[in-house]
């Protein structure tokens, strides 16, 4: 009866531990869809101190999805991701913070 019971518990204390991996999981998905969501929505505004802030957690987040590669939809995120920092990166300034890329002066613009 002893063993039943221990049998039991040990099921119970890998089935906690497989939930709560999952939820950790999933609560960090969550954070990178939407970090990458803001991440591009931010570059759109061109609000570049606020991406720089942003992508440094986002990339923290991508460091847990490392074996998760190869989910087409973890890479597609993972790439979106790179390209916003790619994008930013040539308006990076002193000490790596982005800055604004000078506007073309166009017809109507001084």
């Amino acid at each position: 009866m002893v063993k039943e019971i221990t049998r039991d518990i040990k099921q119970l204390d890998h089935a906690k531990r497989h939930l709560t991996t999952s939820i950790t999981t999933l609560n960090h998905l969550h954070m990178l869809a939407g970090g990458v969501d803001s991440l591009e929505a931010m570059t759109r505004r061109r609000q570049y101190g606020e991406v720089a802030n942003l992508l440094q957690g986002v990339v923290n987040v991508l460091e847990h999805f490392h074996k998760y590669m190869g989910i087409p939809q973890i890479r597609q995120l993972s790439e979106s991701a790179l390209q916003v920092d790619a994008g930013t990166s040539s308006r990076r300034g002193p000490g790596g913070s982005l800055t604004p890329r000078p506007v073309p002066a166009g017809p109507g613009r001084r």
